[in-house]
């Protein structure tokens, strides 16, 4: 890549990041500020994984800034669209951790098993609600009336003394 290339590069990913401060995205990604700092001047060739989890942390669509970077981005898109609805799960099931917290990539991982676990039990629980009703429903057990003087307590017997 050559200083153009890589200025434009710098420039699409402050682009990318949007309104998120470095700090805060150095955060979420789990890269440091100054990688932010040095990818947005172009003084930086990113690695792909970097670049890929940089823009998932961000929320940012990888495609067009690698195609830019002139990288794949297909081994990254899948792992965007997991993380997404890891994000979207995660804010169903809210809160998973402390506060507002954002849902990073390390966590959709985990939100990722949620996902699934959660699907299997609706699919449980469809298939629950199909045999109930086939299932004939039994009647409620008939109430026995409590015989007279015998409200549950015996009563002591007598002493022999």
């Amino acid at each position: 890549m050559d200083d153009d290339d890589l200025s434009a590069l710098g420039a699409a990913v402050r682009r990318a990041r949007g309104a998120i401060s470095q700090s805060e995205a150095a955060r979420r990604s789990g890269v440091s500020r100054q990688w932010w700092i040095d990818i947005e001047r172009g003084q930086r060739v990113p690695r792909a994984d970097m670049l890929a989890q940089a823009l998932i942390a961000v929320d940012a669509d990888i495609e067009p800034v690698f195609e830019l970077a002139d990288l794949d981005p297909s081994p990254y898109v899948e792992q965007q669209e997991r993380w997404r609805a890891a994000r979207n799960l995660g804010a169903d099931i809210a809160p998973i951790g402390a506060g507002d917290e954002e849902i990073t990539p390390l966590d959709a991982d985990i939100l990722d098993v949620l996902l699934e676990i959660r699907t299997e039990l609706r699919r449980l629980g469809d298939a629950y609600e199909q045999l109930a009703e086939q299932a004939p429903v039994p009647p409620p057990p008939a109430s026995r009336p409590t015989p007279r003087g015998s409200r549950g307590a015996r009563r002591a017997a007598p002493s022999s003394e």
